[in-house]
């Protein structure tokens, strides 16, 4: 008897085995869905120039200092400057994707520059999550909205916002419609230098 109830511990053992390395490949593999598909894949893509964002902005303004020198930029804290992406550009206005994190917590940002008005560029971003629906940033009178990969963008074109980048969306329900600039490949524009 004694055999036979260890031949059955055995069965039981192999069983046991199978079943936690049947288990351990299927967590793994939900594990690697979820992580290892990019939410926007153009994250993913080399940083060309034209991705980089000036991280300053000139000085003349400021009585503290000298004319051309240039000062950070307060809104770039915790953005990871190496992962900024060009979007598009609208009637004056660059869109950039690129990955926050601050506090140890990562975020995709949608971040805008646009004309300040007084030969400055201003920004504005917003920074969240795109996993569950668009994230939006309301910025020169543009209602923009960045999507996944992923994202479902149906509801959007009913409601007649134009795409601008697979990753990004514009209302046009507020005015005129929009005629996004494209760059050719063969042609990049040129991007004037930070500070100067």
């Amino acid at each position: 008897m004694r055999a036979l109830g260890t031949r059955r511990r055995a069965r039981c053992g192999v069983a046991r085995g199978s079943v936690a390395a049947l288990l351990a490949v299927v967590v793994g593999s939900a594990l690697a869905a979820c992580s290892g598909a990019p939410m926007i894949a153009l994250l993913d893509e080399p940083q060309e120039e034209r991705d980089i964002l000036p991280v300053h902005q000139t000085a003349d303004l400021s009585p503290f200092f000298a004319e051309g020198e240039s000062i950070p930029q307060d809104w770039t804290v915790g953005l990871d400057m190496t992962s900024t992406r060009f979007l598009a550009e609208v009637e004056g206005t660059e869109y950039f994707v690129g990955l926050s994190r601050y506090g140890g917590t990562e975020s995709i940002c949608l971040i805008a520059a646009f004309d300040a008005g007084v030969g400055e560029q201003d920004w504005s971003s917003a920074c969240g999550g795109v996993r569950g629906g668009p994230l939006g940033l309301s910025v020169a009178e543009q209602n923009a909205s960045l999507v996944s990969d992923a994202y479902d963008v149906t509801p959007l074109k009913r409601l007649g916002w134009v795409e601008l980048h697979p990753n990004l969306w514009l209302d046009t329900s507020r005015g005129a419609p929009v005629t996004p600039v494209i760059e050719l490949e063969t042609a990049p524009a040129a991007r004037p230098e930070a500070g100067g």
